[in-house]
């Protein structure tokens, strides 16, 4: 994803929010993407997990339909949280 170095990418297995509008010092650490189930992100939000960039507004299960085995069970338990 643009504007996010490479060297604040989470480590593997590890998730992070990342805000565009916010300097690489200023964003939250990394974390186990459990923490993260159903946290409410501001507008505009990513969830980095490995190598990708995941956008907060975009409907990852419809791309998980089309696609299946395209996006992670963490991504989507963090975006879209089980009741």
């Amino acid at each position: 994803m643009q504007g996010v170095p490479k060297g604040h990418y989470p480590p593997p297995g590890e998730c992070r929010i990342w805000y565009p509008n916010r300097s690489p010092g200023h964003q939250p650490p990394p974390t186990d993407c459990r923490t993260l189930y159903g946290v409410r992100l501001e507008p505009g939000a990513f969830i980095l997990h490995g190598d990708q960039a995941y956008d907060a507004e975009y409907d990852w299960r419809e791309e998980e339909r089309r696609r299946p085995g395209s996006v992670t069970r963490d991504i989507l338990d963090i975006l879209f949280p089980r009741r």
